[in-house]
């Protein structure tokens, strides 16, 4: 009977996958270019400051000559490549040149072509891993681009993004090798493997799950054209960074002796094996994560020999045992998680728990995160710059109530403006930034000062209880006139 149920239930969602498949490929990706260029947009900021200190700084002193002793200390230690700059560079320069574009502009054409390469990649992945039943293509590219916590993470001009998309694209071109010359794909692969890794070390747990699946598949030519993709890559990433370093650097190494040897990464925070267990319960979307933890079990025990499997069990294990842990290094398993509940879904020989069988309760809250994370700003950062732009001129003080603040993202701050702390109130007009709740609220109050820029409302800080509104900042920016 419930073998008759689950079959009954593969043959609807078949005529479900013909209805898409009648859409045309051109509307279908169409509809999500759209959808990610609005997310691109709209969920403005970071997910994590090296989002930004990462990219724009080095791109900044390309662009403009900001010093080298200003860059992040990643930098500074030549542990970062320049291959994530050097790509937003070559996107960036020209508007530069023309004056058509400022830094505002240029983050968001930066993350509109991250989007634009992930949707790409995700389809050419799509069609080469459903080669041999090409019903699934449309689908499958839908139901990985659309899980809702997708887009917000494939729009981010991190490297964790930028170097999954490299290894996407390899391991497409290795899916459909029998559409290309044997050995070109073969090289090329191990191409875009390499610059993966030179973008991002922990690339290479995926890249030796990859080896080990192909380990006797693989014939001495394979691996002779293998090792002339890699070189080439090498060859490429170091010029790369010699333009950024202007000097011969092999930035690998110095990420080893710098957060292996020395252990400088510790210094972020050491978290246990079991952290990201853990830590991801505690996250507000526990609705998802019974249903994303037994997608991955479960896959991992229906296929033990699939290629998904092999990338990422390297891939988790060593995530497990690396000492400092967050959950965005996890980016690459995020990915693969709906493409394995996809194949999970429609294989009607695997009897899958009443609690996770697709329905409208997963349809509906999978519509309302995906809105959630596509139109909310993922932090008030880039606003705030975007106000202090907006408002005031080029070398201008602001007065702050708290003297440790500073404007880091010197990237966001073409006008060079500069803060001054807030002790006396000046004879004249003068511009006041608060950072603090209850200095907020007293600046509200404050005869002729009118609020520009807050990165809260005023009616939800003023409903706050004041124990909160005690230990929480705001960023708030005034205009005072003299009274």
């Amino acid at each position: 009977m419930v073998r008759e149920l689950c079959l009954q239930g593969f043959i609807a969602l078949h005529i479900l996958l013909n209805k898409i498949n009648d859409y045309s490929r051109r509307q279908i990706i169409g509809f999500v270019l759209f959808l990610y260029f609005l997310c691109a947009f709209c969920s403005s900021g970071v997910q994590h400051p090296d989002e930004h200190f990462q990219i724009f700084p080095p791109l900044l002193a390309k662009l403009n000559g900001l010093k080298f002793s200003e860059l992040a200390w990643e930098y500074r230690e030549k542990m970062r490549s320049y291959l994530l700059p050097a790509f937003f560079w070559t996107t960036s320069f020209l508007p530069q040149r023309l004056g058509l574009a400022g830094p505002f502009f240029t983050v968001i054409l930066s993350r509109m072509t991250i989007a634009f390469l992930s949707v790409f990649s995700t389809f050419v992945f799509c069609k080469n891993y459903f080669r041999e039943n090409r019903i699934l293509i449309m689908p499958s590219f839908l139901f990985l681009l659309l899980c809702w916590y997708v887009p917000f993470l494939h729009i981010r001009t991190s490297s964790e993004n930028f170097s999954f998309i490299l290894f996407l694209v390899g391991i497409s071109i290795h899916l459909g090798r029998n559409q290309y010359n044997k050995y070109l794909a073969v090289f090329l692969t191990f191409f875009f493997f390499y610059l993966s890794f030179h973008s991002r070390m922990q690339n290479s747990l995926m890249i030796l799950g990859f080896l080990f699946f192909n380990l006797k598949r693989f014939q001495a030519k394979d691996y002779f054209f293998a090792i002339i993709g890699t070189s080439t890559a090498l060859a490429l990433s170091v010029a790369i960074d010699f333009w950024g370093y202007h000097e011969i650097v092999f930035t690998p190494w110095h990420y080893f002796y710098q957060n292996i040897i020395l252990k400088r990464s510790h210094i972020f925070g050491e978290m246990p094996v079991w952290y990201y267990f853990s830590s991801t319960f505690l996250k507000s979307y526990v609705l998802f994560w019974p249903l994303f933890f037994w997608a991955v079990a479960t896959y991992f025990y229906k296929f033990k020999k699939s290629l998904i499997t092999f990338i990422l069990t390297p891939f988790i294990i060593g995530h497990l045992f690396i000492a400092h842990k967050e959950l965005r290094f996890l980016s690459a398993l995020y990915f693969f998680i709906p493409l394995m509940l996809f194949e999970l879904w429609i294989n009607p020989e695997i009897k899958t728990p009443k609690v996770f069988r697709p329905g409208k309760c997963y349809f509906i809250l999978n519509l309302f995160f995906l809105a959630f994370a596509t139109l909310v700003p993922a932090s008030k950062d880039e606003d705030f710059y975007r106000a202090l732009d907006f408002c005031m001129a080029s070398d201008q003080n602001i007065y702050v109530d708290n003297k440790d603040f500073t404007l880091e993202m010197s990237f966001f701050n073409p006008k060079k403006i500069t803060l001054a702390e807030f002790k006396l109130a000046p004879s004249g007009d003068y511009y006041f930034l608060a950072t603090e709740y209850l200095s907020f609220l007293k600046t509200l109050e404050r005869p002729g000062c009118s609020l520009l820029y807050s990165s809260y409302k005023p009616w939800i800080i003023q409903s706050l209880p004041l124990k909160v509104k005690g230990r929480s900042t705001v960023l708030g920016l005034f205009k005072c006139l003299r009274v």
